[in-house]
């Protein structure tokens, strides 16, 4: 049995990243994700590599996700595939330039949780900019 971390309320409080010259500012809000939603990830029935209408219907039917937010997902799991979420909801076209560094610590953040102790898992994570 793998013990875990786990958000079970909505955060009223964001996570703030700046960049070094202070211009760039990126906001992350976690949520808990819909009950269920983790084992159609985990059992590869919605995964990154879908069909992007295939992924929205089956989010929209069975979870009540918005079509723009299951549009926008960037990444599944702690890998490719897994039981939570990283969503970009930011508005301009400037989060490209800086996807694999967000992916990248999102994966690490997962994987190790707060204060490295459990890992995070069934939560959904947005980025707001």
């Amino acid at each position: 049995m793998r013990l875990t971390k786990t958000i079970f309320e909505r955060t009223c409080r964001s996570m703030l990243s700046q960049s070094p010259n202070r211009r760039n500012r990126l906001y992350l809000k976690a949520h808990y994700l819909e009950e269920g939603l983790a084992e159609v990830v985990e059992s590869r029935r919605i995964d990154p590599m879908d069909n992007l209408q295939h992924r929205c219907k089956v989010l929209r039917e069975e979870f009540d996700w918005s079509k723009d937010l299951a549009r926008i997902i960037w990444l599944f799991g702690l890998e490719v595939v897994g039981p939570n979420i990283l969503i970009d909801a930011c508005k301009g076209g400037h989060m490209n330039e800086i996807k694999e560094i967000v992916i990248c610590a999102f994966k690490l953040m997962s994987a190790k949780g707060k204060r490295n102790t459990l890992p995070f898992e069934e939560e959904k994570f947005i980025a707001q900019g």
